[in-house]
């Protein structure tokens, strides 16, 4: 979480395109989330929950996509 923080600061730090106020509001916000996460277990739990989901997912779409990729001998019919 350190390092997607230190991330979405670094975007907001190199955005020129919004208006003052709403780019320190956002880095604000960043922070207070940020610093919500550090300091409450439950917020920890719920973090690492749905993060656990996401992987869950991705290894699950992963697995399918490996599956379906044509194994070395069948790829020899298709060489000229």
């Amino acid at each position: 979480m350190e390092k997607l923080n230190i991330h979405l600061n670094d975007i907001n730090k190199n955005d020129t395109r919004s208006f003052h106020d709403i780019i320190k509001f956002s880095r604000q916000m960043i922070n207070k989330k940020y610093n919500d996460f550090k300091n409450s277990d439950e917020i920890q739990k719920g973090v690492k929950k749905c993060m656990s989901t996401i992987y869950d997912n991705r290894k699950d779409n992963a697995i399918i996509m490996a599956k379906n990729i044509i194994n070395d001998d069948d790829i020899e019919e298709y060489r000229i």
